[in-house]
């Protein structure tokens, strides 16, 4: 597959994967809520926040694993990604043990620092320890993972989580109807993580014949190049998770577990329609990393307008379809009494997304350059004003206070400082990224908002399903605009040719898929762009 292939193929798995856990999350959550209870919930979502951080540990590796080993296999270094895969083999290892422990303390001083209601102390303790297994055993996974996203294989990877997402999912809800609680559910993250774990291994190693880490060829100037890389990246995970989980964490001090659950529904949905712009996000770093290696810059600019121009208009799009259909959603999905809380949270949350979405292709290509000190400072500053802001915000309006800190600071900083220091790095304007990005974006949403508006107007939904059918039709509108709207004809070929049989007729490239399919590209030809 040619590398234009490689990459749409791996936005449109990874855009599945997501959507599948998206519809984990629909089907998952009101069980939970009802089963365990908003006290009980809350608390598994106060575990999920703070084990969230534990991620942190990996020391920022991960990503510089897959940034050296797409690099060395631009340049043919082969010696060279059999020292970085046994390496970073090794140093996960270690940072594995060390996760271990980390949680057994963080188990011990949970009960102490959060509220916790009437539910057992020992317990919690039990299920902080037991994810945080789960997490040292995805530390020594990301060897493999790291293997298939440098070798571009996102649709791997991508059919891993959706299987992982699926029985996972299935198996809480057994879980909790067969009247099991927390304990039970942290059981079976782990062993959930076990098996994801396992199925990478052997994608790599066995289908695309990455070579097996060998701790006898870890390296010690190896090992200060990623962790040179990863020490940026881990200032900015760090920061990048308190985004995420902090406002259920500051919530859970300050206003106790049905805040944070009420919170927690909110951040879960948007969280999820994020991850669809991961899945172009995780295809620009390694690309990017390429191209740098490789000195196109040309194919770098046009690498990002086209990701930013697909990521605005996700956003623009989950903020109008959460702004006139989240209320009728939510009210049948979840009650009247619960959605009168998470709409105002959600509504807001999704113009977080918005903003934040577009900043992430343009933080994927300067990471792919290796622009980490700005990248770990901007973060920084990011994380500070959301705590600031939280504290004091959540303190005086609880969950709709924290989700107003959250948006000021993306606003102030992925929307303006990001910007402006990528179109420099790139040698892209703004003028012209505005044009030729956002102009797209705000025009592919316009007939979203107008099927939108009529259905609330005109069709009142009476049942969940009903607001699920009017869901899926303004984004179906959405996508069909930003189908013909955002993406150029050679890259909606390419796209179909990844989704419809061969001999289906690729509409503006007067040739079918199958002729496509058949034509052999020019030599050289290793830019999406050409």
């Amino acid at each position: 597959m040619s590398d234009k292939t490689l990459a749409i193929r791996g936005v449109l798995f990874a855009w599945a994967s997501h959507l599948v856990a998206i519809g984990v999350a629909f089907f998952v959550t009101p069980v939970l809520l009802r089963g365990l209870g908003a006290e009980r919930y809350g608390i598994w979502s106060i575990v999920m926040a703070l084990t969230g951080y534990y991620g942190v540990v990996n020391m920022g590796i991960g990503k510089a694993n897959v940034k050296y080993l797409a690099q060395f296999s631009a340049v043919g270094d082969a010696d060279a990604e059999r020292r970085v895969i046994s390496t970073a083999f090794v140093i996960f290892s270690l940072l594995a043990l060390g996760l271990v422990v980390l949680a057994a303390g963080a188990a011990w001083l949970f009960p102490l620092v959060f509220d916790l209601g009437r539910y057992s102390a020992e317990r919690a303790r039990l299920v902080v320890f037991v994810v945080g297994l789960k997490v040292a055993t995805e530390l020594v996974a990301q060897v493999f993972h790291a293997a298939l996203i440098a070798r571009k294989r996102f649709d791997l990877s991508n059919l891993v989580l959706i299987g992982n997402l699926a029985a996972t999912g299935i198996l809480c809800v057994l879980v909790v109807r067969s009247g099991g609680g927390l304990v039970e559910m942290a059981l079976v993250v782990v062993f959930a993580a076990v098996a994801v774990g396992m199925a990478k291994w052997a994608l790599a190693t066995r289908l695309l014949g990455v070579p097996r880490p060998r701790p006898s060829l870890a390296r010690r100037d190896t090992a200060g190049m990623l962790f040179g890389f990863g020490l940026f990246e881990l200032v900015i995970q760090l920061a990048r998770r308190f985004s995420t989980y902090g406002g259920g964490i500051i919530l859970g001090i300050l206003a106790g577990p049905a805040a944070v659950a009420y919170y927690s529904v909110a951040e879960s949905l948007t969280r999820r329609s994020v991850g669809l712009g991961k899945g172009v996000s995780g295809v620009v770093m390694p690309f990017a990393s390429q191209f740098d290696a490789e000195g196109d810059r040309h194919a770098m600019r046009r690498m990002v307008i086209l990701s930013v121009r697909v990521l605005l208009a996700l956003g623009l799009l989950l903020a109008v379809g959460i702004v006139i259909l989240g209320r009728p959603f939510l009210r049948h999905w979840i009650g009247e009494d619960i959605a009168v809380h998470v709409y105002p949270v959600i509504c807001i949350l999704a113009a977080a997304v918005a903003v934040k979405l577009p900043s992430n292709g343009l933080q994927a290509a300067l990471t792919g350059m290796g622009r980490m000190r700005f990248l770990s400072g901007v973060a920084m500053a990011e994380g500070t004003l959301i705590l600031g802001l939280g504290i004091v915000l959540a303190t005086l309006y609880g969950a709709v206070g924290m989700a107003w800190a959250v948006l000021a600071a993306q606003a102030v900083f992925s929307g303006g400082t990001i910007a402006s220091y990528a179109s420099r790095n790139l040698g892209l304007p703004l003028r012209r990224l505005a044009v030729q990005a956002a102009f797209p974006a705000a025009l592919a949403t316009v007939p979203a908002v107008v099927v939108g508006w009529w259905l609330v107007a005109h069709c009142s939904a009476v049942s969940l399903w009903q607001v699920m059918g009017q869901i899926v039709a303004v984004a179906g509108i959405g996508a069909l605009s930003c189908f013909f709207i955002c993406l150029d004809g050679d890259a909606r070929a390419v796209a179909l040719r990844c989704l419809l049989p061969r001999t289906v007729r690729v509409p503006g490239t007067g040739a079918s898929a199958q002729a496509i399919s058949s034509a052999r590209p020019a030599a050289g030809c290793v830019t999406p762009d050409k």
